[in-house]
């Protein structure tokens, strides 16, 4: 099954449709929702600033060019083991403030995650799906409940499980649980 990813932000009717709902957003969410709705894609230029930093493949750079992020559809993977839930595969081009983006996410995990990788989808509970910026891309599921309690965290591997080798591969995971 092929994954469909959904806009990161809300429409005015999708936000009207969450308040006949009772699921009705405070104004600044609205605001932000909106903005993200709005917000246009990733272009070349800010890939370039991010490629500045990071060595990111081909697949990935035309994933953000074309959707700049979202919600996958199905959102579920499996793992070794294990039926992950992927929360949102997180945009390059964001308004200032909006939770579900690279950058923020750079931010809160800079000292968190090894050196080499990119937070590029947010997992259930705090963990990340993470991609390795060595040109490969490999693709990995980080778990924060046993991330380095010290120091070495820029080379700390132990809590990362393997998805795929590269993100074409981590896309086709996605698949619908049967109920």
């Amino acid at each position: 099954m092929m994954v469909q990813v959904k806009n990161l932000g809300l429409s005015e009717q999708e936000i009207q449709d969450l308040d006949s709902k009772g699921f009705g957003l405070d104004k600044k969410q609205k605001k932000m929702m909106l903005e993200m709705y709005d917000t246009h894609p990733a272009s070349a230029i800010d890939l370039n600033k991010l490629a500045a930093d990071f060595n990111l493949p081909e697949d990935y750079r035309d994933f953000l060019l074309k959707n700049n992020g979202g919600i996958p559809i199905p959102n579920a993977i499996k793992t070794e083991g294990n039926i992950r839930v992927v929360n949102s595969l997180l945009a390059l081009n964001a308004p200032s403030g909006f939770y579900d983006s690279i950058d923020n996410y750079l931010e809160i995990y800079k000292d968190r995650i090894p050196n080499n990788t990119l937070p590029i989808a947010s997992a259930g509970s705090s963990d990340l799906i993470l991609m390795k910026t060595d040109g490969v891309g490999g693709i990995y599921y980080w778990d924060h409940n046993f991330e380095s309690d010290g120091d070495g965290v820029e080379n700390y591997y132990e809590n990362m499980e393997m998805l795929a080798s590269n993100f074409s591969e981590f896309l086709d995971l996605f698949y619908q649980p049967e109920d």
